[in-house]
């Protein structure tokens, strides 16, 4: 049994002739003929009643069958349908992670806007755990900071946030909003946990300075960073446009230098042909675009 044999029969059964059928399919009358005879043929079972000048007249086999190639074949036009809909962007699921809420939150709102029947999800994680779904493909697209080696992705660069300190509103150093080296040597550094790039790059600009605090404690997410320093456990790190309000905090700057991280996009080099994704980057790439240089 093929599908062409299904197709015919359904055809036949629906239009009640075999020449209907023909020009329904676009078929030659001979080869709807042979694939309904083959059909019946390979299952021992007479579908339709012919009778020598008589209209055809399906048979109760036929009839039970009909109504699945009935379903069958209108499962297939939804599908069309469906796969039409999502080449058109009017419907479809988009995935994102990212490793901060700020940075995707700038540009769904735009996407959404062009195509609001997609449904966008957002997942949230550090940046390496953003990296590992993208390369899993339990998301489509990351937003994640540094400037790491994405062999596996296409990468289109974002904004380049300042990477700065919290610290308490009523800690000597937020009064001033600067921390000098002397002063950053009594200090406890609160850490994102490993994996997390804003740590990475804060970490390697200490080691070339003579900034070096008392002491450190890792802190597993953002929210947990930010508390502790609003709690005055310490100065935390954190890049600018992840900052989190409500935490009764000031940035605190370094007196000697400044660091400033790279906030990027990505997904894998392969799924670039994927309408939906190529879309969203081209999205991001205009607005970011627009977005006033005193802001990147």
């Amino acid at each position: 049994m093929s599908l062409s044999e299904l197709r015919c029969f359904d055809a036949v059964a629906q239009t009640g002739s075999f020449s209907e059928a023909a020009k329904f399919l676009l078929r030659s009358q001979p080869t709807v003929t042979i694939q309904v005879a083959q059909l019946e043929k390979q299952y021992g079972m007479e579908l339709f009643h012919r009778k020598r000048g008589q209209k055809i007249v399906v048979s109760d086999f036929g009839l039970q069958l009909h109504q699945i190639t009935r379903r069958l074949f209108a499962l297939e036009r939804d599908a069309i349908t469906y796969l039409k809909n999502g080449s058109d962007l009017t419907t479809g699921h988009l995935r994102i992670g990212a490793s901060a809420p700020n940075m995707p939150t700038r540009f769904i709102p735009s996407f959404k806007e062009l195509y609001p029947g997609v449904h966008v999800s957002l997942v949230m994680g550090n940046s390496q755990a953003v990296l590992d779904d993208v390369e899993a493909c339990r998301v489509d697209i990351g937003f994640l900071g540094g400037s790491g080696d994405f062999s596996n992705c296409y990468s289109l660069p974002l904004l380049r946030p300042e990477i700065v300190l919290l610290a308490h509103v009523n800690h000597p150093a937020a009064k001033r909003g600067v921390i000098s080296a002397e002063e950053f040597s009594s200090e406890t550094l609160l850490l994102r946990e490993k994996g997390s790039e804003t740590r990475e790059l804060f970490m390697s600009q200490l080691e070339n300075s003579n900034y070096k605090p008392k002491t450190t404690i890792e802190i597993s997410s953002r929210e947990g960073v930010c508390t502790a320093a609003g709690a005055g456990l310490g100065l935390a790190i954190i890049s600018m446009d992840e900052i989190l309000q409500g935490f009764g905090t000031k940035i605190v700057r370094f007196q000697d230098f400044s660091i400033f991280g790279q906030t990027q996009v990505i997904c894998l080099k392969e799924r670039l042909d994927s309408k939906m994704i190529r879309t969203f980057l081209n999205v991001a790439d205009t607005k970011v675009s627009n977005i006033p240089v005193d802001l990147v």
